[in-house]
């Protein structure tokens, strides 16, 4: 339960940092982000997404991720490889991440998204027993 809270959090601050459905984009709309989620299946996503919206002020567009881990890992695998620029947030999972590290595809958020404020309070989040 805390790797599915750490999960949320970090992807909660990933797009707020960046200052359930594919939403369709006409020509006429502007997005500020693309979020690529397998969270949408998620019954309090849409909640979540506005809660987003309302605090940060961003309109988020977001692309539902494959549920099936193997899928979805080939097709952000492709994207990264490419340097397809469509999404600007994708959630990973552990084992993507170990591998996307190796291949030079992640940055570390240490020196803009997660200062000291921010780091404290993650872990005074994931240290709490649900």
């Amino acid at each position: 339960m805390k790797k599915k809270v750490m999960s949320a959090v970090l992807a909660a601050a990933m797009v707020v940092g960046m200052a359930g459905n594919v939403v369709t984009v006409s020509a006429k709309e502007k997005y500020d982000l693309t979020l690529y989620s397998v969270n949408t299946t998620d019954p309090d996503f849409e909640d979540w997404l506005a809660n987003v919206e309302d605090a940060t002020g961003l309109n988020i567009n977001v692309i539902a991720a494959p549920t099936d881990t193997d899928t979805r890992q080939q097709k952000i695998t492709t994207m990264l490889s490419t340097g397809d620029a469509s999404v600007d947030v994708i959630q990973i999972n552990d084992e993507m991440s170990a591998a996307f590290k190796n291949s030079g595809w992640l940055e570390g958020l240490n020196d803009t998204v997660m200062t000291d404020e921010e780091e404290h309070d993650a872990n005074r989040i994931i240290n709490i027993d649900i």
